[in-house]
């Protein structure tokens, strides 16, 4: 009986899987085109007749670009070598079996995937093999397997070298689905490989080879580029609606809170969920812990509000300037400017950085004051209640931040019972943030989500020009979190219901493979830059690339990269405190000094690699 079922099961997934493949010749071809097929370079020079294709293999679109242009555009007879794991997969051994997959076990060189093979390319099909063996994880090349050099000598049938772009970027590991965009493919060599080659030298053929196309110049490509805007939302478009029907459902709000409280679990962990970090901050500086007069020691480099939510309260800002090597004030600064009267040190981890606080945290349990972490930009799904140091560490979910459930924040409380439940007490005072203003700003950033997609950006900027408008200041004003004027009144509310259920389903559904890729960029576009123009933070060793700040030795630069497609602007949120009577501008001079010189330009995982080398390109050639 098991036998019965079994057979009707491989019946029904077979005729489904060559409906499939109908459907694919018939009605997927043209939106594979449409969503995926970029340019093609330098196509016509390979060779006619079966060949040997190899390419490098960044993700599952790699088959369906390739087999698309080979299969349709063509009209080339092409099979693929395919992991046993694919081929013997419940469900996809049998889309296998119709797309001709040839399964390989093991490296590659077993004596029935040659031979098999081998009647393959005698009967005029060609094979496109993957030499890596598996996927990327990362994007970059890893090493080759040399099998494929195994069928050339004994065929006599050229290698030909093909570099696939974008495909990374359009599908990677841990994306479920692939997302729209323009993948591109480039002929880049053939190689002869004769009969009687020594194992030493088809060794460094293969090494060759994979240098080659590791080193292939790809930016010949041309035509329409749209615009990489600085910064993009990271957030899909599929949990903004989620968030739009939390509008409309009942929500358990302590269950909610619960949750995302347990995502700093820790045995003395005290996480508060509030409407925004300004929100948490307003509330910690009106609890006792507090009076009119006290001074509050913070980071010269900061938002603003910072510094008219401490005035607020009739606190006086004491701005440390920071290290112009570091980006960072140095500790003993911080503690030859305490006085009897400074209740807290304020450090803020800048553009996604996290710098080692332990001399602080040693300074503040040495003078018993608050020590406040200002990690706004620096969440990350690493961020644990056993990586935090400080008595009080900010988290921020605002529009633009990592995670973004474009509201909330997290205020993780290390030891301090009292001041969390008083902080708590505080917040009970306040009203709920209205579902329906919460709507529309999901709504607002639904539609902006499209609109900042390159090309689309491209025609944004387009239509300002002509409208003679700036949309560098709409950028910054969408930004902003509070804009305008009575921050006060605005900060001083409880996160709405909708808001706590799709920022509880950011947290625990987040891909940390996103941050691991932005990481990786961040690191690529450092090592393509010199030291020289990088923000003294960007050398941080725990970096998340929030942003990516360089400095400018030349005027040009952002108007230059602009009109090239990339949307830098030397436009800040943050400002040095150094307007402090008691102190002279000459000593905070290298702060204001550090920002003159600061822009930002973009970097997320959505940009190819490709992309990220023009960038730099354009930028070292600025700075010559």
């Amino acid at each position: 009986m098991k036998l019965f079922f079994k057979n009707l099961y491989d019946v029904v997934v077979n005729a489904f899987a060559a409906a499939v493949f109908f459907l694919f010749a018939r009605t997927f071809g043209p939106i594979v085109r449409l969503f995926w097929i970029g340019q093609t370079r330098d196509l016509e020079s390979v060779p006619d007749g079966p060949s040997i294709f190899i390419s490098n293999h960044s993700s599952y679109l790699d088959f369906i670009v390739l087999g698309y242009v080979f299969y349709c555009l063509d009209k080339r007879s092409l099979r693929f070598w395919a992991k046993t794991k694919v081929t013997n997969h419940p469900i996809w051994r049998s889309f296998s079996k119709v797309f001709g997959a040839i399964e390989v076990k093991g490296d590659g060189g077993s004596r029935d995937l040659l031979t098999g093979s081998l009647q393959l390319l005698e009967s005029g099909t060609s094979i496109c093999i993957f030499p890596e063996g598996t996927r990327s994880r990362t994007g970059e090349i890893a090493d080759f397997k040399p099998s494929y050099l195994t069928l050339a000598r004994k065929t006599g049938l050229p290698v030909v070298s093909l570099r696939l772009e974008n495909v990374f970027e359009a599908w990677p590991p841990h994306a479920i689905f692939p997302r729209k965009l323009k993948c591109h493919i480039s002929y880049v060599n053939s190689y002869k490989v004769d009969e009687d080659i020594s194992k030493e030298l088809a060794m460094e053929l293969n090494a060759s080879i994979r240098h080659e196309l590791i080193n292939y110049n790809s930016h010949a490509i041309t035509g329409k580029r749209g615009t990489w805007i600085r910064s993009r939302l990271d957030v899909s478009s599929a949990d903004i609606l989620i968030g739009v029907a939390g509008v409309f459902l009942p929500t358990k709000r302590e269950e909610q809170l619960d949750k995302i409280r347990s995502r700093w679990g820790g045995e003395n962990s005290m996480c508060f969920v509030c409407h925004s970090v300004r929100t948490g901050f307003d509330l910690l500086l009106s609890s006792s812990s507090f009076a009119a007069g006290d001074e509050v020691l913070i980071s010269s480099l900061t938002i603003p509000d910072m510094r008219v939510l401490i005035e607020h309260n009739g606190l006086v800002v004491v701005p440390v300037p920071v290290n112009p090597e570091t980006g960072f004030p140095d500790s003993e600064d911080f503690e030859s400017r305490i006085t009897p009267r400074t209740k807290a040190l304020v450090l803020t981890h800048l553009y996604g950085t996290n710098h080692d606080i332990t001399a602080f945290v040693t300074i503040a349990k040495k003078h018993n004051i608050l020590l406040i972490e200002d990690s706004a930009q620096a969440y990350s799904p690493d961020s644990s209640y056993n990586s935090i140091l400080a008595d009080i560490s900010m988290f921020s979910f605002g529009t633009i931040k990592t995670a973004t459930a474009l509201g909330g924040a997290a205020l993780v409380f290390n030891n301090q019972p009292a001041l969390y439940e008083e902080v708590k007490e505080a917040e009970s005072g306040y009203k709920r943030q209205s579902r329906f203003s919460y709507l529309f700003k999901l709504m607002k950033y639904l539609v902006l989500g499209q609109m900042v997609l390159p090309r689309n950006f491209a025609r944004l900027i387009r239509l300002f020009e002509k409208l003679g408008l700036d949309y560098d200041d709409m950028i910054y004003r969408l930004s902003r979190g509070f804009p305008g004027k009575d921050l006060i009144a605005k900060i001083r509310y409880q996160p709405s219901s909708p808001l706590l259920r799709l920022l509880q389903r950011r947290l625990t559904r987040y891909k940390p493979g996103r941050i691991e890729e932005q990481r990786r960029k961040g690191d690529y576009l450092r090592s393509l830059l010199p030291p020289e123009s990088l923000f003294p933070e960007v050398n941080v060793e725990e970096n998340n690339y929030w942003v990516f700040p360089l400095q400018k030795n030349n005027d040009p630069v952002v108007d230059t990269l602009r009109e090239n497609g990339f949307d830098a602007s030397s436009r800040h949120s943050v400002v040095a405190l150094d307007s402090m009577k008691e102190s002279s501008s000459m000593e905070f001079s290298s702060s204001q000094q550090l920002l003159a010189r600061t822009f930002f330009v973009p970097l997320y995982p959505e940009m190819p690699d490709s992309e990220i080398e023009r960038m730099a390109g354009i930028i070292n050639e600025l700075n010559r």
